[in-house]
């Protein structure tokens, strides 16, 4: 199992390691989770690969013993069918082989069910009269009726699929299970834009190599404003974020569509969102810390934003490939809709926005006019300011996108155009987004070093046909308002001769302390926790390995019983039933319903030939027959248990004897690892089993007894003679 589900956790891809055994122990119960939480396909994951193998493992051996041990084999195809249900639940929306792969099980299902039965028939020597003179056997018949059958199933349910399931998406588990991230614990990026806008507007952040022509770098897609913030809707679960691997999508590239790579090297950026390319579709880390990051990676398809729940750090590199957008020109855009969604309802949007749009729109016709009217409102009426100037406040709070749009001079950066923009767009009901990320201020390609003064804000708009087009609304960096600050005039104060300080009292050292730095906050000093630590890793241990030591236990207990407790007939009796047990454990087929002299001919067949049927002893032999140890003994218990003076002297400890002599000859004929599986098998306890229709007859004909005791107490004091008395 750990070969194939954990294959780079173990040793030449076989011998397993401390971190196979640990993550095989955790993944029995958090692997079901994780396959449906991970971003298909989950094969680069190290874990959630357990389930199905697990599965399959599991309904293989269940199929396998119904096969072996029971008379009715058909229901092997239960668990089977219980593996393909699983298998549909936990799989991806997209799964291309799924039809295939169904019609062959299906067909090998009525194939070997249609050859179980055929062989039941013929050991049954039941079946239909066939006659000399038919051309076509019985067996040509039954394989004629069941590709019949085949071929009619096909016609009927293949056209019947295509009317009932009209959606082309698979509804599996994965679309009800929202991934376990809580994005309250990431701040929107836009918080640091004004920091990294201005206190590190000359610092590199990070070196893309591969950038296409006027191509971006996504850091984050925010589509919803609560009045303090733009940031990610239903920021308090994280839903849309599923764990992914170095592939987000299963689906191919789309038809015509022009691929992007591009590697990218953190310098002087930290944060858990993650930078990449428009379109993107897949992100491998090369850097050092590759498998800690990969472990850590989350990916929202709807929005294209990644996110990292490690921080990345100088020295982090990875390729990202993606697809390179179309420039879309306002004549391409012209007479397009919008893309019909509903964007997040907002909170705190300031009153005068809506009065802000009419006035930007004017008579714009619907569509890209109406959108371009509000943009080039905002870029060529407004002027910049970073705010080093005194001039522009940060942040986009309700107070101060009011204020930024009530002024007489639109001033600000990219934190207010761009919001103020979103909120006037969605006021005309057309839907918009917020992205935050990278770009230079004149487009370029190849290797580009991004630096804080490349971090923009900027607003999306989707069209039919087009997808998400984005628009500048920030007016561009040299295009400041005339303004003088005017400086604030010296208020000099008279110097006035201060007095002396007041004497300090002497210091007061502290007491003498003892600094025990093996103590934890709580007092406890390390040795007891380091020895509650181990108490509970074995108690652990004790609980994940107790089916072996409960059973091992259980088989002690039960020996014990059979030795000690009951009459000298019991315990002499016991010594043979504990030779069975061994022997059947062992493997050997012993008829428990049998008697000890056939068991034990039984026993001493099979350890020459383990395959070999023994039948019922008729109870004839021949006069000079060997007799061997187990024969004696069986002989011996006959005599003990069904002799008229019973069990005599040390009648019960030489029986245990002879068992003890019995099994270790049996030990010497069985090969070690059965020898060794023998203290683990189960088979014993199964084979003794009591039915549960017995079990129900002996608690009926109990309760009728008791009952009939409740009953006749009067009638028997009325029958029974007083004592003393004679009866007349």
């Amino acid at each position: 199992l750990w070969a194939l589900a954990l294959p780079t956790t173990t040793l030449f891809h076989v011998v397993p390691t401390r971190r196979t055994i640990q993550m095989l122990v955790v993944g029995l119960i958090t692997s079901w989770k994780d396959l449906l939480t991970v971003q298909p396909p989950a094969g680069i994951f190290v874990g959630p690969a357990i389930m199905p193998f697990l599965s399959a493992l599991v309904t293989a051996f269940v199929a396998l013993t119904i096969v072996l041990r029971t008379k009715r084999p058909l229901w092997a195809l239960a668990p089977v069918g219980l593996l393909a249900l699983l298998g549909i639940i936990w799989s991806s929306q997209l799964a291309p082989l799924a039809l295939p792969i169904g019609l062959f099980s299906v067909v090998v299902g009525i194939v070997w069910s249609a050859y179980v039965a055929g062989r039941a028939r013929r050991e049954g020597s039941r079946g239909i009269v066939e006659f000399n003179d038919s051309t076509v056997t019985p067996t040509a018949r039954r394989g004629i009726g069941a590709v019949t059958l085949i071929i009619l199933a096909l016609a009927i349910a293949v056209p019947l699929t295509r009317i009932v399931v009209t959606d082309s998406h698979r509804v599996v588990a994965r679309d009800y299970v929202e991934p376990p991230l809580n994005l309250q614990e990431y701040h929107s990026p836009a918080t640091q834009f004004r920091f990294l806008n201005t206190t590190d507007k000359d610092t590199d952040l990070l070196t893309v190599d591969g950038l296409p022509e006027g191509g971006r770098l996504r850091l984050a897609t925010l589509d919803y404003y609560d009045g303090t913030v733009i940031q990610i809707a239903a920021n308090a679960n994280g839903s849309g974020f599923r764990h992914v691997g170095s592939s987000f999508y299963e689906t191919p590239l789309p038809a015509g569509a022009e691929a992007s790579n591009v590697t990218v090297r953190i310098d002087g950026y930290s944060g858990n969102w993650v930078p990449t390319v428009d379109g993107v579709r897949s992100l491998e880390y090369t850097s050092d810390r590759a498998g800690q990051l990969a472990d850590a990676l989350y990916f929202d398809d709807r929005l294209e934003t990644a996110l990292s729940t490690v921080r990345l750090a100088q020295g982090d590199t990875y390729r990202v490939s993606g697809i390179v957008t179309h420039q879309w020109s306002d004549e391409e855009l012209e007479g397009r809709a919008f893309s019909s969604m509903t964007p997040p309802s907002d909170e705190g949007v300031p009153s005068d926005v809506s009065d802000a749009a009419n006035e930007m729109i004017g008579d714009a016709a619907p569509g890209i006019a109406q959108v371009r009217a509000i943009q080039r409102a905002l870029h060529d009426q407004g002027f910049y300011s970073d705010g080093s100037d005194q001039l522009s406040l940060p942040g986009h709070r309700t107070s101060r996108i009011e204020d930024f749009l009530s002024a007489d001079q639109l001033i600000g950066d990219d934190d207010q155009y761009a919001v103020a923009m979103l909120l006037m767009l969605r006021s005309r009901q057309i839907p918009a987004r917020i992205v935050m990320g990278f770009h230079p201020e004149t487009p370029a390609s190849g290797q580009v070093t991004l630096t804080g003064k490349d971090t923009h804000l900027w607003v999306e708009v989707p069209f039919e046909g087009a997808g998400w087009v984005p628009f500048d609304p920030t007016p561009p960096r040299d295009h400041v308002p005339q303004t003088e600050v005017p400086k604030p005039k010296p208020d000099p104060k008279p110097q006035v001769l201060q007095p002396p300080d007041p004497p300090q009292d002497p210091a007061e050292l502290p007491p003498d302390t003892f600094d025990d730095s093996n103590d934890d906050e709580d007092g406890w000093p390390a040795r007891i926790r380091v020895l509650l630590a181990i108490l509970g890793w074995s108690a652990v241990g004790v609980l994940v390995l107790s089916p072996i030591w409960g059973l091992l236990l259980f088989k002690a207990l039960r020996r014990r019983r059979r030795r000690t407790v009951g009459t000298d007939e019991e315990r002499s009796a016991g010594a043979w039933d504990d030779v069975v047990d061994y022997a059947t454990d062992t493997g050997l087929r012993v008829p428990i319903r049998a008697t000890r002299l056939t068991q034990a001919r039984a026993i001493d067949a099979r350890l020459i030939d383990r395959r070999a049927d023994i039948p019922d002893d008729t109870g004839f032999h021949r006069w000079d027959e060997q007799c061997t140890a187990l024969v004696f003994m069986a002989r011996s218990m006959d005599a003990v248990v069904f002799s008229d003076a019973g069990a005599r002297g040390r009648a019960p400890e030489r029986s245990w004897e002879i068992r003890d002599e019995v099994v270790a000859a049996i030990s010497g004929k069985t090969p070690w690892y059965r020898r060794y599986w023998a203290h683990l098998s189960v088979r014993s306890l199964w084979m003794r089993r009591v039915p549960l229709r017995v079990r129900l007859e002996r608690l009926t004909e109990l309760l009728a007894q008791r009952r009939q005791k409740k009953t006749t107490p009067a009638a028997t004091d009325e029958a029974t003679p007083l004592k003393g008395t004679d009866n007349v």
